[in-house]
C-alpha cells in the first residue's frame, strides 16, 4: 500500500499466498470472544479470515485501483498463481462468524497510508516556511488565519482528492472561505486541520500539528496527529490500537 500511494512499483511473489497475514487484529479479538461466549470449550482450529477468495496479484491490483496509483505490479514468481479461499464454514456455524471483506478491510488501510503520508509531508512544508514571515489575520473567536494553514491543508487535500474522489472532505480553511454553506454532515467524510495551534507556529512555539481523521458510517476508524517539530506520528486504526511513530520510523 505504501508503494501504490507514493507511486513505486509493486513487487509481489504470486506463488506463495499468506491469507493469515491480512488477518485483521479485531476480527481476532471477536473470535475470541465469540469462544468464551459460546458453549464450546474447545472448539478446535478453525478459519476465520477472509470468506472471499485471495490472490496476492489480485489484493495488489486492488490497491492500485483504491489509491488511483500509476504504480506498476511486477511478479517476481513465474509459477501459477494459485487460488486460496479460507474455509470457514465452522466457525459461521459455531460462533455464527459473518464473512469479512478483504476490499473493506483494503480500502481501510489505504485511506490510512495516504493520509498520514499527506499529514507527514504538509509537516515538511510547515517546517520549510516556519520562521518567514507570513500574513496572519485574526477571524472571529480570535482565531488566527495564515498562509502556512491554507499551504498544508491544500496539500493535504490534493492527496486526499487525488486518491479519493469520491470522498467528502469537512476541511477548516475550505469550509470556513465557503462561509460554513454547502455541508450536508454525511455518514463518512474526512476530517481535517491542516495546522493545528496556529499561533504558536507564527510565535515559534513547537505546539502545533497536522490533524487528519475518517469517519465511515458516522464512526470514526482513522485518526492521526502529526507533530512536525518532533517528527512524532500519533495514529489509531479502529480495531488496530493506538500507536506513536517516532522519527526513525519505529512504532
Amino acid at each position: 500500500i505504501n508503494a501504490a500511494a507514493t507511486e513505486k512499483p509493486l513487487t509481489i511473489n504470486a506463488a506463495k499466498p499468506t491469507p493469515w497475514d491480512v488477518l485483521h487484529v479485531d476480527d481476532a479479538v471477536e473470535a475470541i470472544v465469540r469462544v468464551l461466549h459460546s458453549n464450546h470449550v474447545n472448539p478446535g482450529a478453525m478459519g476465520i479470515s477472509y470468506g472471499e477468495p485471495i490472490q496476492i496479484d489480485a489484493i495488489a491490483e486492488k490497491i492500485v485501483a483504491l489509491t488511483r496509483s500509476q504504480s506498476k505490479i511486477q511478479n517476481i514468481s513465474p509459477d501459477p498463481q494459485p487460488v486460496f479461499k479460507m474455509d470457514i464454514a465452522k466457525a459461521e456455524k459455531l460462533l455464527r462468524w459473518p464473512p469479512v471483506s478483504l476490499t473493506k478491510r483494503l480500502e481501510q488501510f489505504c485511506r490510512f497510508e495516504v493520509a498520514i503520508l499527506a499529514a507527514q509531508d504538509a509537516g515538511i512544508e510547515l517546517m520549510k516556511i516556519r520562521g518567514q514571515v507570513i500574513s496572519s489575520k485574526e477571524v472571529d473567536g480570535g482565531q488566527l488565519k495564515t498562509e502556512a494553514d491554507q499551504t498544508a491543508e491544500t496539500l493535504v487535500l490534493s492527496r486526499l482528492t487525488n486518491a479519493f474522489p469520491q470522498d467528502r472532505i469537512l476541511a477548516e480553511e475550505a469550509f470556513e472561505a465557503n462561509e460554513k454553506s454547502g455541508w450536508d454532515s454525511p455518514a463518512s467524510y474526512w476530517a481535517v486541520d491542516a495546522l493545528d495551534g496556529t499561533r504558536s507556529f507564527i510565535e515559534g512555539f513547537d505546539g502545533f500539528c497536522v490533524q487528519l481523521a475518517y469517519i465511515s458510517d458516522g464512526v470514526p476508524t482513522i485518526g492521526i496527529i502529526h507533530e512536525p517539530v518532533k517528527g512524532t506520528t500519533i495514529w489509531a486504526i479502529r480495531g488496530s490500537g493506538a500507536y506513536k511513530r517516532l522519527p526513525d520510523f519505529t512504532d
